[in-house]
This record gives structure tokens, C-alpha cells and sequence, in this order.
């Protein structure tokens, strides 16, 4: 029987299929057919415009160049608050502390037993005083003479040593005498001198700390007066943020208007009930040639280049 080329073809290709088959194992099989599937989906009649325009819309919104905000973001110091800072930086010392801090150091300096203080302090009309006391008692002294000379006089004894004897006596408790009249002023003097100079210690610490009380109260009310501007200052700043936030926010929904518009109209599209009409084609197909010679590697390619020969 006569084998026509196909026959021929057929044969070499079994040929080839038992050959690969002894070659890498397995039995000779050939590709299945294949299947192709296409999914089509369509927007309702009604819905298909919508989309269209909106889709149109965004992408026009997606083109539009960047608009940047030239205007104000962050309100400034007001002038007020700026005067407001500038006293409050110049601000200085009272005065009150440093007066009060040398009238401090001044008392804590001083001394009752530094050299000078107690003559500083002691009365100087108390050694008048004291002299006058001491002047009487000699007066006295004399009266209490005259009278023993008289005495010793009339007894005949005037001259005598009992005479000498009280006399010489009379003049010593006169001695003493001065001499406890001169202590008891110095004392009285050095007594009175001493409260003096605490006094005034005392009367130096009392002004001290009422200066600072001065100087304390001075300050807190200029910063309470500070404290009260700086307040005002602030409303004020904080009226003009206000105003720059709505400018800002005015900017940004005339800037954001279409977007915004697109996307409220995406969503009434997404929120819409509908059903999308649907269909699927499937086609299926044999090997070809090419896939056979393709699968079967370079044995088929040799089989396929045999065939062309015969």
C-alpha cells in the first residue's frame, strides 16, 4: 500500500513520541485541547453616563497644576504684646531690695563692743549729771567739816588728833563717795546708750523689711499690670489666627471644590443598586503543528525536518 506524506509524517512522529519516551520515561502523550474564556461586563444603560462624566471630571482634576497659599498661616505678636515683652525684658531690681540688703548688711556689720560705738551711744549730758551729784556730795562733805570743827571747838579739843582722825575720814567717805557716784553715771550712761543702740539695730531691720515688703509689692503689681496686657495682647493674636484659619479654610474648599464634587458623586454612583450585565465565551482548540513539535523538543523538530525531506 502507498503511504502518503501524512502517513508518513504520522509515523515519525510515533517515532519520535517512543523515542522520548525511552529517553526520559513515560508514556508518549500528546497536549490536550486548550480553552480560551472571555469575561465581558456592562454599567446599565441608565448608570453609563454618570460614570463616563465623572470619570471625565476627575481626571480633569487630576491634570489642575498645584496651588500653593500665599497668605498668612500663623498670626504674629500683636504690637501690644510686643511692647508687653519689651517691658518685661527691661525689667530690673527694685530699688527697695538694694536699700533694704545694705541696711541688712549694715546692722549685721555693727557691733556694741567695735571701738566708738558705745561713746557713739552713750548720753553726753549724763557726765553733766554725774558732776552735779559729785559736786553736792562735796558740798555736803564740807558742811558735815565745818560742823566738826565747830564740835571739836567748844570741847577744846579743836586741833587735836581725834580732830585729824575724823577729818582724814570724812575725806576718804568723801573720795568714795565720788568715785561711786562716777560709776553709777558711767553705768547708767553705758545702760542707756546699749538700749539706744539696739533700737536703732531694731529700728534698721524694721525699715529693711519694709522696703523689701516695698520692693516685693512694687514688682508684683507691675507684673500683674504686665500680666493683664500680655492677656489682651493674646485675644487679639488669637482673633487674627482665627481669621487667617477661615482664609486658609475658605482657600482650600474653593481649591478642593471639583475633587470634592467628584468624589460626593463617586460615592452616590457606588451607593446606587444595580446589576451589571455579564457574559463569558469559552473556545476551545486542538494542538497545532507547531505546539506538537514545540512540545515533542528537539527529537520533533528533527521528525518535522525529516518529513519535509521525504
Amino acid at each position: 500500500m502507498r503511504l502518503t506524506s501524512e502517513d508518513k509524517f504520522d509515523r515519525h512522529l510515533d517515532t519520535v513520541r517512543i523515542g522520548r519516551s525511552i529517553c526520559f520515561g513515560g508514556s508518549p502523550t500528546s497536549p490536550g485541547p486548550q480553552t480560551n474564556t472571555t469575561n465581558t461586563s456592562n454599567l446599565p444603560a441608565y448608570l453609563q453616563p454618570y460614570v463616563e462624566r465623572n470619570l471625565g471630571a476627575s481626571e480633569a482634576q487630576a491634570g489642575n497644576a498645584y496651588q500653593a497659599y500665599t497668605g498668612p498661616r500663623v498670626a504674629g505678636f500683636t504690637g501690644d504684646q510686643q511692647n508687653t515683652m519689651s517691658q518685661t525684658m527691661q525689667m530690673q531690681q527694685p530699688g527697695q531690695f538694694s536699700a533694704a540688703t545694705a541696711a541688712t548688711q549694715g546692722v549685721v556689720g555693727s557691733s556694741w563692743a567695735n571701738p566708738g560705738t558705745a561713746q557713739n551711744f552713750m548720753n553726753p549730758y549724763q557726765q553733766g549729771v554725774t558732776d552735779i551729784a559729785k559736786r553736792e556730795a562735796a558740798r555736803q562733805s564740807d558742811i558735815q567739816g565745818v560742823q566738826s570743827d565747830a564740835n571739836f571747838a567748844k570741847a577744846g579739843a579743836f586741833g587735836g588728833s581725834r580732830q585729824g582722825v575724823m577729818d582724814a575720814e570724812r575725806r576718804r567717805n568723801l573720795g568714795q563717795q565720788m568715785n561711786d557716784i562716777q560709776t553709777q553715771g558711767a553705768n547708767q550712761a553705758y545702760q542707756q546708750g546699749m538700749g539706744q543702740y539696739n533700737a536703732e539695730q531694731g529700728r534698721q531691720l524694721g525699715a529693711a523689711g519694709q522696703l523689701a515688703t516695698i520692693g516685693d509689692q512694687s514688682q508684683n503689681a507691675q507684673l500683674a499690670r504686665l500680666g493683664a496686657q500680655a492677656g489682651v495682647g493674646a485675644q487679639e493674636q488669637g482673633l487674627n489666627q482665627q481669621q487667617q484659619d477661615i482664609a486658609y479654610q475658605n482657600f482650600v474648599d474653593a481649591r478642593d471644590y471639583g475633587k470634592n464634587q467628584a468624589n460626593w458623586m463617586s460615592g452616590i454612583i457606588h451607593g446606587t443598586p444595580y446589576s451589571a450585565n455579564s457574559s463569558t465565551t469559552a473556545t476551545q482548540s486542538g494542538p497545532s503543528m507547531a505546539s506538537q513539535l514545540a512540545g515533542l523538543g528537539i527529537a520533533g523538530a528533527g521528525a518535522y525536518s525529516a518529513y519535509k525531506k521525504g
